[in-house]
Parts: C-alpha cells; structure tokens; sequence
C-alpha cells in the first residue's frame, strides 16, 4: 500500500511542480488551468503530510523519495517560502514553481526506471519490502520534529504577519531582514504632483531627521497629519512618545520637519486656537497646513476605543507585564469589542481620508505640488483617489524607518 501511495504522491508532486511553473511563468490565476494545478497541489501536499507522518511508524515511506518532497511543500505552503517574504522578490512564486521543478527533474533522473513497478515504469522506491515499525525510527523521527516543528510553525505565524502588514498597507510599509521600510512613492499629472511619503508614529530618529519637502523652488504644499483635540476629550493623548522611548525609538512629534511645522502651525494659530485649514510658509517655496480632523468628529465609542488605547499604552511605562495585563482586563469590553473596533477604524482611517482627499483637490488649485506625509495605512487609499484622476506613478522608492541592526544609539 504504501508502495502505491508514494509512487501516487511524486506524480502529483510531479504534474504539481510542471503546472505551477507554467501558471506562474504566464501569470494565470483563474480559468479552468489554474483550478486543476490548485487541485492537484492540494491533493499532493495532503497526500505528502500524511506520508511524512506515517514515516514515524514504517520504514516503507522512504525519506529519500517523499521526506524532502514532502518537507518542501509543506515549508512553501504553510509559510509561502518564508524568509522570502522578506526580500519582496518580484516574482517568488515563480521562484518556488522554479524550485520544485528543480527537485522534480532530480525525482526523476534518481529514481525513474522503465521496469521500477512489476516490470512496468515508475519510481523505484527504496523502502519497498522492508520491515515496519521501529522504535530507533520512531524516536528519531519525533526528535526531529520536535526541533523542526516549532521552527515551521514560527516561521508561519512570521511570514503571516509581514503579508498582512504589506496587505494593510499596500505596501506602504514592508518588512525586511534588516528592518521596517516605509515606501514614498510620487504621482503626476499634466503640472501637477501628489507626493505620497509614508510615515509611522514611531521610528528610529534619523527617519525623521532625513525628512526634506523642498524641491528645486517648485510651489510644494504639504499636508500635515494631526488629529486636532478642541474639547479636550482625549486629554491625556496616546501615550505614544512613551511607547516610543520603550524601544529606543522616536515618536514623528519628536523630531525633525514634522516637529518644525506642527510647531509653526500652532505660533502662527491666535491665542493657540484650533484653526481649520490654516496654512503657513515653512520655507521659501514650502507651505504647510493641517489636513486632519478633530476628535470632536468621531463617535462617542471612537472615543471611549482610544481612551482605552491610550491607557493600554500608558501601562507600558512601569516595564510590568502585570501592569498591562490589568489594564487588558479592565479595558477588554471596549478593546474587544469588534463593533466599536470597526467603528473605530472607520473614524481613525476612511473619515480622515476623505477628509484628506478633500485637502488634496483643494492644494491641487492653488500649489505645484501637494505632499501628503501620513501613515502608511492611509496612503493606499490615497493612491486610489489619486489613480482614478488619471494620474500616474513616477516614482517610488523605500526608506529605512526601523532597523534592527546596526543602529545608532
């Protein structure tokens, strides 16, 4: 039986590495090809899982036919090839259907005989007629996976969380190796530009302080980020600078342009009153303007989700696990509340956008060039309202904003 079995799993493993390749090389997602090689796929790495567990329990499943096979499937499914997720290579599907080709020619030039099944072609496969359980395998083989297990399973819930961020984002901020980049991409049409320069609340200092929005005398308005707070009912804000300090980071209210404008906004606002749109000169050929909300916009619940936030963040500050966890169990019907959470993220993301885009038609009429530093969650909408305009990318290009490595104390 298991004779069978492995010679049915290199099939599949087989057809699986020729059908990938060719979708990947011709880019076909849909259409009846695609849903034969997601069968068949399926199918091959099911049949493998179960031949590689029951390797544990008979020397009849042969390490050198279905383990490395195996293993690979389950390393390109279940973590899509990690670390690759963190190179962002153009085209890593590709290179795993590439891969698996690879291993399947070798299947075949090592193990393919003409005469290999009862005089008939096949796999010839080593553990045909040998002997069954064996606790010196047994013992191995769970050692192995032992080791092996928590180190795919790690390496999965890795590879899942650099994808979803990319997702959230669109790319706007990528995970890689050596640190956190945030992407800062450009687009024009006819006279006008719209520079989308993506940002995060927390980063390493010199993020900030390589922050420039001059261009050659060009007439650049740049939209600031900020959510203004008249009523005061977040009057103890975030917590952000102290969750910043936590990690040897910055918070962007810290350092560098953001600070500098934020700081000529509120001396030029009359006896330090809030005013909407308000736009002063930062430089010669550089004006800025707070494009955001104010907190006195958002549902009541928004609110009460961002007070609970901001204290969770504040709990941080003592160093204690402790100290967090109350606070999670205090704040846990409002944290985790998927009712408010949406709502929450409808006010944080798609009412500021609009509010936003608003801000972006509106610098179009009257500057050169419009700069939109914000959070990269943001931008993805952005570049949408923006592609629907007509306009075009130019440019894009990534800055490291935290690096893990390397880093200057």
């Amino acid at each position: 039986m298991f004779s069978f079995l492995t010679q049915l799993f290199l099939y599949g493993f087989c057809m699986d590495a020729v059908l990938s390749f060719w979708a990947e090389w011709y880019g076909l997602q849909s259409g009846s090809l695609a849903e034969i090689r997601m069968l068949i796929a399926f199918s091959a790495l099911a049949q493998g899982t179960v031949l590689y567990l029951c390797m544990a329990f008979t020397k009849r499943v042969s390490f050198q036919l279905v383990g490395w096979p195996a293993l690979f499937l389950l390393w390109a499914n279940l973590t899509a090839g990690f670390p690759l997720p963190l190179f962002y290579l153009e085209n890593a599907g590709l290179w795993l259907a590439g891969v698996q080709l690879v291993m399947a020619f070798l299947l075949v030039g090592m193990a393919w005989r003409s005469d290999a099944i009862n005089g008939g072609p096949g796999f010839a496969d080593p553990a045909a007629g040998r002997e069954g359980f064996h606790w010196r395998r047994f013992l191995g083989f769970t050692g192995f996976n032992l080791l092996f297990g928590p180190i795919l399973i790690l390496a999965a819930i890795l590879s899942g969380a650099v994808q979803s961020i990319e997702k959230a984002t669109a790319g706007y901020v990528r995970v890689r190796p050596s640190g956190v980049y945030i992407t800062q991409s450009s687009f024009k049409k006819d006279a006008d530009t719209v520079a989308l320069d993506g940002m995060m609340h927390v980063a390493d200092a010199d993020f900030y302080q390589t922050i420039k929005w001059s261009m050659d005398g060009v007439r650049t308005l740049v939209l600031i980020e900020g959510v203004t707070d008249r009523d005061k009912l977040l009057s103890r804000g975030l917590g952000m600078e102290k969750l910043a300090s936590l990690f040897g980071l910055e918070s962007q209210s810290e350092n560098g342009e953001y600070r500098k404008a934020m700081e000529k906004i509120s001396a030029d606002e009359p006896s330090g009153e809030v005013v909407p749109d308000h736009t002063v000169k930062l430089e010669d050929s550089v004006d800025v303007r707070r494009a955001d909300v104010d907190v006195n916009t958002f549902r009541p619940q928004t609110i009460q989700y961002l007070t609970a936030v901001g204290t969770l963040f504040r709990s941080t500050q003592s160093g204690k696990m402790e100290d967090f966890l109350n606070v999670m169990e205090k704040e846990k019907l409002v944290l985790q509340n998927e009712q408010i959470a949406r709502g929450a993220m409808d006010d944080i993301l798609l009412r500021r956008n609009t509010y936003l885009i608003q801000q972006v038609e509106s610098g179009r009429q009257t500057h050169d060039r419009v700069v939109v530093p914000w959070g990269a969650m943001h931008l993805a909408g952005i570049e949408e309202h923006l592609r629907s305009k007509g306009f075009s990318e130019v440019s894009r290009v990534e800055k490291p904003a935290v690096l893990f490595w390397n880093r200057r104390q």
